[in-house]
């Protein structure tokens, strides 16, 4: 809370300022803010805001005006409430019991009159947003946003590790409630497990708040989200910010069958397994959400059963004693009530809290528990919620609406309508703003109280810099590590604009994708270099068969950009669909084994340039330029298997400097790429062929003789393949190394500034990238990408183009 105001005495005069680094009220009777830019005040902390105290001033300089006692009181209640968006539920003496477990899942849904109300009431404000305009709408609340000075404040002064909002988030929980348990300090050690946590600030927080308020804990911890490197999970479901993990992958679990899918049985179970073999849960965190974009009125019945995945899972890893932090949004419907109802039972002490740093316009909330009673005490609940585990809730209740206290259910219309007052009356004053085109005169109070609220943040939470040595991953290296898929979500246009292209008809639809394919900008990046070449080290270490759920259609590449790759499938899709448009060997896909083409040897003219510069050894080739593709809507697990028995079988005939020319072959999985980076290690020479069009080659010059790891490494591969082939089963090879090895690229931080430089200048002049041995993973990214995105491109521009032109578009 901030302090009151101070009587006047002679050192605190009108207009003389004390502690305003720390956010202090001012003291004297209805001092003025500003005197002038010229003053010379030795209190005044930046000479650009004259006598105006740093307490109430923002980054930028503006109009001021004075200020009375009434507006420094006012300053102090809107702080204080700031910071005071909580509820605790308060079972009776005799405490709250649960229905006996034959009476889960019996009874019809069920509707509270109350919760309902406060739903319409809920959508009925938000509703009036539909037709803003949704980049101008979150520039307009980003400059209302109270809390906004906060992670600014702390970006410049603490550099805390992977910053963002969830980071703030947490530590606002961590230090608002006793999230760590006690008996943390007493053994010395802490194991945690964050469920749906990429990126995985939560992590980085927890290691913050661990090393400035429980120093010398032992901690370990294990995360779960669905896989960013599962190309059968859709780029739209997933964070696109893989950085931490890639840095921290052995401490993630993505499920046994390598999806990262939490609302699979099999894959909590798993986790249940993993988490115990690091000691007893103490904290669990879940963070998850689902883009509820479409059809934002019902969020709350989209994101149920994660809501329930999340909380089942925390209650079987949590040991007795434990925390839950689990993020929530509104509470109208029977799911979230007998969840929270079971939540208030399986723990002795139940809080909702709204993080200062969280949007007051949003619905969400964290559900603070703390104290768990053990899953011994609650164990036939569970046996009964595992039964009921999964994707989609049952079509019954979770709980009869009878077996609901009603004390209890007049503590949770409370703590509903408490956070959806809060909400609605931060949506109105904002669109009273929007309407009136700027701020205008409330824009300066505006800066003050984000001020004077970050002040309060970083005083209130104790928070001061950690040395990089105490991170979990060290922000250097994070800076370092750039990821691919990192492109931008774009908010065009209002929610009935994002509508109203949903129901676009086909070709107007095509139009549209079109255009947005050429606005991206994809070149060669290698100057006059129509093949770039590498070389390879003999051998090649870190092999790693990773066995999981087969990828049927590729929805996700992390060696393609996640916007490309989008458009390209919805095109095809929209190909297929509408216009039963399909590539020569389209209709082929049905048909089994026709990937290991009759014609692996198909001349083209790119081939045929490829033999005469290389006229002395033989050249076999492999051409994929249509069957595997085609493959990736649908059959990729077959298509990949045999491609790789192709490719093998052609190896195993090889003698020493033949060359091999490996046509079309998509490298936009893991597994093909795995295959590609292997033969690297095989050959003399590798060249990435600049793309002509579609035609595309990776070229491998002097097959060298066997390396026994690497063959011994292969053979596995070979027999783990067929192995679960002939087994039937729903599990194949995923990928032969870790991630991280085939994602050795670095930005330009990285390096000095003459090395970027000369990059730039090479890159210009069409010289070679690199020619530094230790950079060859490098660019084998970087050439791996170039040459799907050019591809990729020329693909999805050739279907367009031809359906366009077929139906009388002539602008094209």
């Amino acid at each position: 809370m901030l302090p009151p105001i101070r009587s006047c005495t002679e050192a605190d005069a009108p207009g003389s300022w004390r502690n305003c680094s720390s956010g202090r009220i001012p003291s004297g009777s209805g001092p003025q803010l500003c005197k002038g830019h010229n003053s010379s005040s030795s209190d005044s902390t930046d000479s650009g805001y004259g006598d105006m105290p740093a307490a109430f001033c923002g980054r930028s300089t503006g109009r001021y005006e004075k200020m009375t006692r009434q507006d420094y009181e006012d300053f102090e209640k809107l702080v204080g409430k700031h910071f005071d968006k909580k509820f605790g539920f308060a079972p009776p003496l005799q405490d709250w019991r649960l229905p006996e477990p034959s009476e889960m899942f019996v009874a019809e849904r069920w509707k509270d009159a109350r919760l309902q109300t406060l739903k319409d009431e809920l959508n009925s404000v938000k509703s009036k947003l539909d037709s803003y305009n949704l980049n101008d709408w979150h520039k307009h609340t980003r400059a209302m946003n109270k809390a906004g000075e906060i992670q600014w404040r702390l970006r410049k002064e603490l550099e805390p590790e992977f910053l963002t909002q969830a980071w703030c988030k947490f530590y606002e929980n961590a230090r608002s409630f006793i999230l760590v348990p006690p008996t943390v300090v007493n053994t010395g050690c802490l194991s945690s497990v964050h469920l749906c946590e990429a990126p995985g600030a939560f992590i980085t927080s927890l290691n913050h708040f661990l090393k400035l308020h429980n120093p010398g804990i032992e901690w370990k911890w294990l995360a779960t989200t669905l896989n960013p490197y599962y190309e059968g999970n859709p780029l739209s479901c997933m964070i696109n910010d893989d950085r931490f993990i890639l840095q921290t992958l052995s401490n993630w679990n993505f499920g046994l069958d390598y999806t990262g899918n939490l609302m699979d049985l099999n894959n909590m179970l798993h986790l249940v397994q993993e988490a115990a073999k690091i000691g007893d849960v103490l904290l669990v965190t879940a963070d998850g959400s689902i883009d509820c974009q479409e059809d934002p009125g019902e969020q709350e019945s989209l994101v149920a059963s994660l809501h329930y995945c999340e909380t089942v899972s925390a209650l079987h890893i949590l040991a007795q004693g434990g925390s839950f932090l689990l993020k929530m949004f509104t509470m109208y419907e029977h799911e979230t009530v007998c969840l929270m109802f079971l939540l208030c039972c399986a723990f002795n002490r139940v809080h909702v809290f709204k993080p200062a740093t969280s949007k007051e316009g949003n619905s969400e909330v964290y559900v603070v528990c703390l104290e768990y009673r053990g899953r011994d005490v609650i164990e036939p609940w569970l046996e009964v919620l595992r039964k009921h585990f999964g994707p989609e809730l049952p079509d019954k209740a979770v709980f009869p609406q009878a077996s609901i206290p009603q004390d209890f259910l007049d503590q949770l219309y409370k703590c509903a309508s408490l956070f959806k007052d809060l909400q609605t009356d931060v949506i109105e004053t904002n669109i009273q703003m929007y309407e009136r085109g700027r701020i205008h005169s409330q824009d300066y109070k505006i800066k003050r109280l984000r001020y004077l609220i970050a002040n309060h943040f970083m005083e209130t939470y104790e928070i001061v810099k950690l040395p990089e040595s105490d991170e979990v991953v060290g922000k250097s290296k994070l800076k370092k590590t750039m990821t691919l898929n990192m492109d931008p979500r774009a908010e065009e246009g209002s929610f009935a604009d994002r509508r109203k292209k949903s129901t676009l008809k086909p070709l107007e639809l095509l139009t549209v994708l079109n255009e947005e394919l050429d606005s991206m900008r994809v070149v060669w990046p290698f100057g006059d270099e129509d093949v770039k070449h590498l070389e390879f080290p003999t051998c090649v270490k870190g092999f790693k068969i990773q066995i999981g759920q087969p990828v049927k259609t590729v929805h996700s590449s992390k060696f393609c950009l996640g916007r490309l790759l989008r458009i390209r499938n919805q095109v095809r899709e929209i190909a297929r669909r509408d216009f039963q448009f399909s590539p020569s060997t389209e209709n082929d896909i049905s048909c089994k084994n026709t990937v290991a083409s009759e014609r692996l040897d198909l001349e083209s003219e790119l081939s045929q340039q490829l033999r005469k510069a290389y006229p002395k050894n033989k050249l076999i080739i492999l051409n994929y330029k249509e069957k595997l593709w085609t493959s990736m809507e649908g059959g990729n697990e077959e298509a990949e298997r045999n491609a790789f028995w192709d490719i093998m079988d052609a190896i195993d005939n090889m003698w020493r400097d033949e060359n091999l020319l490996l046509q079309g072959y998509p490298m936009l999985t893991q597994f093909n790429v795995g295959i590609v980076y292997m033969l690297c290690h095989l050959f003399d020479e590798v060249g990435f062929v600049k793309p002509v069009k579609q035609d595309f080659a990776v070229l491998f010059v002097g097959f060298r003789k066997w390396n026994p790891q690497m063959r011994k490494f292969l053979g596995e591969v070979d027999d783990t393949i067929e192995k679960l082939h002939n087994e039937g089963g729903n599990r194949t090879v995923l990928s032969l190394f870790p991630i991280n090895m085939l994602c050795e690229r670095y930005s330009s931080e990285s390096k000095t500034g003459e090395e970027t430089r000369e990059e730039a200048h090479g890159m210009q002049n069409g010289d070679r990238y690199s020619d530094r041995p230790e950079d060859h993973d490098n660019i084998f990214y970087k050439c791996v990408t170039e040459v799907n995105h050019l591809c990729v491109k020329e693909q999805v521009s050739d279907i367009i183009i031809n359906i366009l032109k077929k139906h009388g578009y002539s602008n094209v």
